[in-house]
């Protein structure tokens, strides 16, 4: 009902709630905005619940500057193969 009122222009969605559809629909939010006619979005949202393994790299990249060099190096190693 919410998303029908988008939809017909009687409501216009919170910047939060354009975030959520831009990650759901895996696109860029200025593009749902209309002033950009890029549509890959501008990052990725990764929670601890969807991959564990993920978020606990991230976090200690985050923690640990010199390990991001390593596992950059490695990943582009790996990505040449």
């Amino acid at each position: 009902m919410v998303y029908g009122r988008y939809e017909n222009g009687q409501r216009a969605p919170s910047y939060p709630t354009v975030g959520f559809i831009a990650q759901t629909f895996n696109c860029n939010i200025d593009y749902l905005y209309g002033t950009s006619d890029k549509t890959d979005p501008d990052y990725i949202i990764v929670s601890s619940s969807n991959d564990p393994k993920l978020y606990s790299l991230i976090k200690m990249i985050k923690q640990d500057s010199s390990v991001e060099g390593r596992i950059l190096t490695y990943a582009r190693k790996l990505l040449e193969k």
